[in-house]
């Protein structure tokens, strides 16, 4: 349990991250297959990261409403 709830909370700093930046990236692709695993221990710095960002882009008005299929 406390493995899971550290690449959650690890996987949601990444994101916070991504969205704190100006402007701010939209991953939209997240995705459990988009997240490494950086170490099992869950007492490490850091367990997971957020990868894969060949769909991601900068916020922009045309990125509001628009609906990603996988």
């Amino acid at each position: 349990l406390k493995f899971k709830l550290k690449m959650a909370l690890d996987t949601a700093a990444g994101m916070e991250y991504l969205h704190s930046r100006v402007p701010p990236v939209i991953h939209r692709d997240l995705k459990t297959a988009n997240v490494f695993c950086t170490s099992l221990d869950p007492t490490s710095r850091v367990c997971a990261k957020v990868a894969d960002f060949g769909l991601s882009m900068a916020s922009s008005p045309l990125a509001k409403g628009r609906a990603l299929d996988n």
